[in-house]
Parts: structure tokens; sequence; C-alpha cells
């Protein structure tokens, strides 16, 4: 049997072995802490389950272009997820100042979009709206492949849209009856033609096609010989259409747009799709 001394050293001992895991444990949380707080320890990404939910609305070009294709990494980069309404330019500025949306996606430029969307909604504060460019793509003008005309200077293309030039005649083809095809008013193509060729002007053109959106476009110049259509050169690529080339080239520039300066979580997912959008230009 132990003495009485003996056993009362073994629980010193043990008490002490204790107190110094104890404080080292202690110790090891405030190494931690500290370099944490440094930024030497990364955090832990957040679940699912705890990410700010917003609401993106708007343009279907920006949709099909940035977020559809890019959509899980921009979630995962900005820690956000990503409720999105793809309708129309115009559609997506009047939610957000309705407070419908947190972000709104157009495809042309703000000035014209907003002139467009006041047409629709006069008394919105549109002076609030900040636009956060993501990227670019190319317009082009696209006929019916029976069609011989496949060039076409500027000049030629804006007097088709205004209306002074109505038969494919005048231009070295058909005996045919250009019939223009394009997205209805409030779509970016059609709102970044009338700004970059048409000088504001309205497309003034006699049994034109008006269609929702620009994937029924190509559909229908597909279809119809003496066809005219406006669309992205991206979807065009992908239809039995063919497009003319011109002396200069029409860009819709695609953004999102905020309610004044964009808080945090709208600051991240703008950069993700900044992001996105140039990894898939590379």
């Amino acid at each position: 049997m132990r003495s009485r001394l003996q056993r009362h050293q073994t629980k010193r001992l043990g008490a002490a072995s204790l107190s110094c895991r104890a404080a080292g444990f202690g110790a090891a949380l405030i190494v931690l802490g500290f370099a944490g707080a440094q930024g030497l320890v990364a955090p832990a990404p957040a679940r699912a389950a705890d990410r700010v939910v917003l609401t993106v609305q708007g343009s279907t070009t920006f949709n099909d272009r940035i977020l559809d294709p890019n959509l899980s990494r921009i979630e995962d980069q900005s820690g956000v997820k990503l409720t999105v309404i793809p309708n129309k330019s115009i559609w997506g500025l009047i939610a957000l100042l309705e407070r419908r949306a947190d972000l709104a996606m157009i495809s042309a430029d703000l000035a014209g979009e907003i002139t467009a969307a006041k047409a629709a909604s006069p008394n919105l504060a549109f002076d609030q709206l900040q636009p956060f460019e993501i990227a670019r793509a190319r317009l082009a003008f696209v006929v019916h492949p029976s069609n011989p005309i496949r060039s076409l200077p500027l000049t030629d293309v804006k007097r088709i849209l205004l209306g002074e030039i109505s038969n494919w005649r005048d231009l070295g083809g058909p005996d045919l009856a250009i019939r223009v095809v394009a997205t209805q008013n409030g779509g970016g193509t059609v709102i970044a033609v009338r700004s970059q060729l048409l000088d504001g002007r309205e497309l003034s053109t006699k049994d034109s096609i008006r269609l929702e959106g620009a994937r029924q476009v190509v559909k229908v110049v597909e279809q119809e010989p003496g066809s005219f259509g406006i669309a992205q050169e991206g979807l065009s690529l992908k239809a039995a259409v063919h497009i003319i080339e011109t002396s200069a080239s029409i860009e819709q520039v695609l953004s999102f747009v905020t309610l004044g300066i964009p808080a945090p979580p709208l600051k991240a997912v703008i950069d993700a799709a900044r992001a996105a959008a140039a990894q898939s230009a590379l």
C-alpha cells in the first residue's frame, strides 16, 4: 500500500498535468483567435442555408450570357444565393426601383434603358440607379439563308431600319420587300441599335415583326425570305441564318444595376460575375 504522502503527491501531479493541458488548449485558442483576426486562417465557407438570398431581374441576354452558365460559380464566390427572374431590361429596372428586386440586369447603356422604362413608369427615382458593366456582347444583323446579300455599310442598315429602303432590289438583291424582325421596345438589342446607330430614333418600318426575345427573332428569320433581323451574334451563329458583314460593329453593354451604392453582398455578386465573365472570355 502506498503511503498517504505518495497518494497526495500523485493527486498533485495529476492536477498539475490537467492544468497544463488546459493551459495549452487555452493558449491554442488564443493563437487561433489571433490568427483568424489577422486573416491567417481561412474562415469556414458559409453553408447554403446561411447565405444571403438576393433577387435578380431583367435582361434575358444578360441571363443567357452571364448568369445561366456561371450561376454556381458566382454563388460560391460571392457567398450569396440568387433568385433569377429573366424577362426584359426595363422590367428589371422597374422591379429594382419598386424594391421587388435587389439587382437589375440590363443589356444596353443605362441612359437608353431609362428612356424606355420611363415610358412605362415615369414617376420612379431613376436618378438613383448605378450601373456596373460586367461584359459586352456583339449584335448581328441577319437574313434568310436564300438572300444573296452578304455585306452592307451601316449607312444602309440605318436606312433599312428607318424605312428609307424597303426592298432588297435596291441593295442588289431580289425583288422582295424587307421585313425587319426585332424585339419589342425595351429590349436591349433595339435600345443598343437606337442609341448607337439611329441617333435615338425609333425603328420605323412597315410590316415589321416585333417579338419578345432575340431567340424568337432568329427563328422567324430562318423562315421568312425577306426578313432582316437584329439579334445577338452568339445566338445567330447557332441558327440557320446568314450574318450580314457591316462596316462597324454594334455592342450591347451587359450590366448589373443597383439602387444607390451597393451593399457588400451586392458588391460580392458584381465582382464574382465580372470574374466569371472574364474567365469565360478566355
